[in-house]
């Protein structure tokens, strides 16, 4: 049986809802609903060794590399800030901040190209939404890696 489950904006958009909800409201519901959706992303779309979010859990697209400027680490880089810096998870932080660094070296060599012409919508919805990420970068200065290099 085929069964995949997207890692669509709709799915992140649902994360940072209730990272915002949590906010407002403080419900610690909010906080678990969150957590487990992160989880929930790492477990089916987290690349280790790209370092990237696939967009998709689909087995059959194993063989494909993750892009690494994709719209789920944009998204989810918000959510992870907050739902780390609230429940200590160094592992959320960790793959938060790798997938902000892959996102961030591959946006810079994409910058040149004519990559994501005929894309503004999906390249302004990663600029309007990483910098809520950036808490991942505190405590933790380096360089940011040229994983853009094979």
């Amino acid at each position: 049986e085929h069964q995949k489950t997207v890692a669509s904006p709709r799915v992140v958009w649902r994360m940072w809802f209730l990272g915002h909800g949590r906010k407002a409201t403080g419900d610690p519901e909010g906080l678990v609903g969150l957590t487990a959706g992160i989880d929930q992303l790492i477990r089916g779309c987290w690349d280790e060794k790209h370092k990237a979010y696939r967009t998709t859990t689909c087995k059959h697209m194993r063989h494909i590399p993750p892009s690494g400027q994709n719209s789920p680490a944009a998204l989810i880089a918000q959510a992870i800030a907050y739902e780390s810096k609230l429940t200590g998870n160094r592992e959320h932080k960790r793959i938060g901040r790798e997938a902000l660094h892959t996102l961030i070296a591959a946006g810079l060599k994409n910058l040149p190209t004519e990559n994501l012409n005929g894309q503004t919508g999906y390249g302004s919805m990663m600029f309007l939404f990483t910098p809520y990420g950036l808490p991942l970068l505190e405590d933790h200065p380096q360089k940011v890696p040229d994983r853009t290099q094979p």
